[in-house]
């Protein structure tokens, strides 16, 4: 049982944190209105480049300051083809980078979208810059249908094994 908490708990903490001057991290947009964020930390400020690449969907990246609301950048074909780029020069700081697709251009990283019709969106995120930016992205969230029968199922599973050992 311990093992199986363990290993629930890992789930819901995983991160990736990536350290280097140029590194690729690759996924999925689920939700054909799905908005994946990578949280940006640049230590000594930085000169780059970030790029989405993908061959399913028309990528729109969007870049905001740490409280999620002001909006710095969006891109949406600055890249060769639909792909999107962001290029310039960043001051020290905390930024919110924002993966969707088109026709969902976000405004904060709190906006939902509705209207997009494909999901299962494979993408890859290129970040050219110092070698001291942490860029972390963030899980997932769980739609709240699966949410709700993944806590149903487990509510279940805990009462069954009450009634094991009575």
């Amino acid at each position: 049982m311990k093992k199986i908490i363990g290993v629930v708990i890992l789930a819901f903490t995983f991160n990736t944190h990536l350290n280097a001057a140029t590194v690729t991290t690759t996924g999925t947009l689920s939700d054909a209105n799905a908005i994946q964020l990578f949280d940006m930390f640049f230590p000594t400020g930085t000169t780059g480049s970030i790029t989405a690449q993908t061959v399913d969907f028309d990528p729109v990246l969007s870049l905001f300051a740490a409280d999620g609301t002001t909006l710095l950048v969006q891109n949406d074909d600055g890249g060769p083809g639909f792909d999107a780029l962001i290029a310039g020069s960043l001051p020290i700081g905390n930024y919110i980078l924002a993966l969707t697709q088109f026709n969902f251009f976000p405004t904060s990283i709190f906006d939902t979208h509705s209207g997009n019709s494909a999901g299962n969106l494979n993408w890859e995120l290129t970040f050219n810059g110092s070698d001291d930016a942490i860029i972390t992205a963030r899980p997932s969230e769980v739609p709240l249908p699966a949410a709700v029968w993944l806590f149903g199922s487990g509510l279940l599973g805990f009462a069954g094994l009450r009634r094991k050992s009575i």
